[in-house]
């Protein structure tokens, strides 16, 4: 692994250390906003515009849960404490970090174009053959987006997505910029970086993750 590598995997170590920080300090935080308005007869629930779920700790085994709201407003359902929320974005720096880990143990390079790992990329824009993995960790490929294809619009809400449906309808998405030429923030590249990780590791992300 050459130093830049080892000073990529040092940064994201650093950044994902301090997103957890910062969660536990705004968790502490709103903890003793909490107790403070209880200390007035106040509850969660006048907090109006605040709707999800929040467990709130203070030493071992002392924690309060809040839960607030409904899961879906069509369906009426509420939020309880086994309500299961998507972590949307929050996933890129443990894709980021997993991609760091896996140049560590040498199973791929940071800087090898996405197409060696997924060659079937060639097939639908030249383009892909200049995108290294570094350009999708940094959102520098100049990608769309595939949430802007006509396939997706159509089943969004009819199917769910598996990566095959992604890469058979890769051609209808464009560039915008080339790689390198501007930052340009990117789904699309981090869904390219899970099947990365994949192909790299020989499991599926999630058994990756497991481990």
């Amino acid at each position: 692994m050459n130093e830049i590598e080892k000073k990529d995997g040092a940064v994201l170590k650093i950044l994902i250390l301090f997103s957890l920080l910062l969660s536990t300090l705004m968790v502490s935080c709103l903890g003793e906003e909490l107790d403070a308005s209880q200390g007035e007869k106040r509850t969660i629930s006048d907090l109006e515009d605040w709707r999800g779920a929040l467990c709130v700790t203070k030493g071992e085994g002392d924690f309060q849960a809040f839960h607030r709201g409904l899961k879906s407003e069509v369906k009426k359902s509420p939020i309880t404490d086994k309500t299961l929320f998507g972590i949307a974005s929050c996933s890129k720096m443990m894709v980021g970090a997993a991609i760091v880990r896996l140049a560590e143990m040498g199973k791929l390079k940071i800087d090898d174009p996405v197409t060696k790992v997924i060659p079937e990329l060639k097939n639908k824009n030249a383009t892909w053959e200049k995108v290294t993995i570094r350009h999708l960790t940094d959102h520098l490929a100049g990608n769309g987006e595939f949430y802007n294809t006509e396939f997706y619009k159509k089943n969004m809400f009819q199917k769910r997505m598996v990566f095959s449906d992604i890469l058979e309808h890769l051609g209808e998405v464009a560039f915008v910029a080339t790689p390198s030429e501007k930052f340009n923030y990117s789904n699309l590249g981090y869904i390219l970086l899970g099947e990365v990780i994949a192909k790299a590791s020989g499991q599926s992300l999630h058994e990756f993750f497991q481990e």
